[in-house]
């Protein structure tokens, strides 16, 4: 589980914490030797909560940037309402930003309600 790409620095830094060992991942000398000095057995199960977190982490990172993506190439054209100066969304886009917004909020309640 340690060697799961969703292990981030963060996550490295919180089990050095935990063992007080450095884990230096971010180093051209980080080995295998690095991990096995380490007393991760005496931590086991905290260390494995520590990887399946990061899973979880990346699953929402990647959720995340998806809404993110949705929304940042999204163009919002706006007309004027019977020439009085409001500004409304143009109607035949209307309801394909909307289905969006509805996904996107569909995903980020799922989100919340996951903590």
């Amino acid at each position: 589980m340690m060697a799961n790409k969703s292990m981030m620095t963060r996550h490295w830094d919180r089990i050095a914490t935990l063992t007080n060992h450095p884990f230096p991942v971010e180093s051209d000398d980080f080995a295998l030797k690095n991990i096995m000095e380490a007393p991760l057995l005496k931590y086991k199960d905290d260390i494995e909560d520590i990887c399946i977190s990061s899973v979880k982490e990346k699953d929402i990172d990647a959720k995340l940037l998806s809404v993110k993506e949705t929304w940042v190439g999204q163009t919002l054209t706006l007309m004027t309402f019977k020439d009085r100066g409001e500004l409304m969304l143009k109607g035949t886009d209307a309801a394909e930003i909307l289905t969006s917004l509805e996904d996107s909020l569909m995903v980020l309640s799922s989100l919340l309600s996951n903590r």
